[in-house]
């Protein structure tokens, strides 16, 4: 057993404490530094999802100030070390900038943001821009189209099952577009990955939520969806044949018949908004 000894108004006190007793107020201590710690991350985590929110949303749009640390502290209710940690979660993915004296900016997500800005902006609540989806689509049939040929060349038995697995899947779905579209991302994801090149298939899977969005416009105006999975079972037969210009018409067909319908609910989306 140790001691302490403390004096309080001329005595001397002695008072005993067992070393176990020691290391486990020193335990607590810790743990609970460690519990605040965590819990200040989760509030700054949730602040900084609600300001990306207010950003992406056009709430706070791009050139603008953001209010004051304090502001935001009341704002939300938290403590303005919270407000500075959020912050710095949406400077480091490329949508506000610090400034020095100045305060925090807006920043253009076209200038500055990453692929995610598209899964951040889907999450916000904000549809993507009839802008943002003709890029899409531009950026998935250059992928795509780029890695015909690897793809008809490397392409695997498991992968082959794979995609025979999920046509499958999908006719078992037909009429449901939200399912429909989820399969159809994953076809897409089988090819990215038989193309054995690994940017591909991760810049695939930044913009799945995209991907999914776009699948389900299409697949909410082609009727039950047959055609689309018509498609996909003509380019899963063409692999099998090792027919690389099969595959790259059967999937000139598949995009361009997409691209179409997006395009067709494009215009009456522009004329209802008029």
């Amino acid at each position: 057993m140790s001691s302490i000894i403390a004096r309080r108004a001329g005595a001397r006190i002695v008072l005993a404490i067992r070393p176990r007793s020691i290391y486990m107020v020193i335990k607590l201590s810790d743990d609970l530094m460690t519990s605040a710690v965590l819990q200040r991350s989760r509030l700054s985590d949730r602040v900084a999802l609600e300001l990306r929110k207010l950003v992406l949303q056009g709430i706070h749009p791009p050139g603008t100030r953001l209010p004051a640390t304090k502001d935001l502290a009341a704002k939300f209710g938290v403590t303005r070390l919270t407000i500075r940690e959020a912050l710095a979660r949406l400077e480091a993915t490329g949508l506000v900038q610090s400034r020095h004296g100045s305060g925090t900016y807006v920043l253009d997500a076209s200038d500055t943001a990453t692929l995610q800005v598209l899964a951040d902006t889907l999450a916000a609540g904000r549809d993507l821009l009839p802008d943002e989806i003709r890029a899409l689509l531009e950026f998935r049939a250059v992928n795509l189209f780029g890695f015909v040929d690897k793809i008809t060349h490397t392409i695997q038995p498991e992968h082959l099952q794979r995609l025979d697995e999920i046509v499958a899947e999908e006719q078992a779905a037909l009429g449901d577009a939200k399912r429909l579209a989820a399969l159809d991302y994953r076809f897409n994801e089988i090819l990215a990955l038989a193309s054995g090149n690994l940017f591909y298939l991760l810049l695939l899977r930044s913009v799945a939520r995209a991907h999914e969005y776009l699948g389900e416009i299409v697949f909410r105006h082609a009727g039950d969806g047959s055609i689309v999975i018509d498609t996909h079972a003509a380019v899963v037969r063409a692999l099998r044949k090792g027919d690389a210009a099969a595959v790259r018409r059967k999937l000139d067909t598949y995009v361009t018949g997409g691209n179409e319908i997006v395009a067709a609910w494009l215009r009456r989306k522009g004329r209802s908004h008029k």
